[in-house]
């Protein structure tokens, strides 16, 4: 009883499994080959082993791109989660305000989803 639960186990996660290696995977490790060779997109490449990896690490555009997206990452969230929880306070503790932010902050996504039936109708009239 015990072999045929684990070959029906088996049996449902394959497919899964082989899915996720050919679409998660294999790209994954043919990217890191890639990474390691002279490449261009062609058939044809070399290994050239650390050698990109060591050309980028002393190009100071790189570190200046790198420098840029971890301080826009950083910004970003303190940002967006200082409005958020400013946002959630007033909506909390202050019930005019509440209301006045209610209209302001959830009338578009509230009239997304008729804007959405009214141009879909549109689109596609009744036969």
């Amino acid at each position: 009883m015990f072999h045929r639960r684990r070959a029906t186990m088996a049996a449902f996660l394959l497919p899964a499994i082989a899915v996720y290696a050919l679409f998660i995977l294999y790209p994954l490790f043919k990217g890191v080959y890639l990474s390691f060779t002279d490449s261009v997109g062609g058939p044809i490449s070399h290994f050239v082993g650390m050698d990109e990896y060591t050309a980028m690490a002393d190009d100071p555009a790189v570190s200046a791109a790198l420098w840029h997206t971890v301080l826009y990452a950083v910004v970003v969230v303190v940002v967006q989660n200082g409005l958020g929880l400013l946002f959630a306070s007033m909506l909390f503790r202050r019930p005019r305000v509440r209301k006045a932010l209610n209209v302001v902050l959830l009338t578009p996504a509230r009239a997304a989803g008729g804007a959405s039936a009214a141009s879909n109708g549109r689109c596609w009239p009744p036969r």
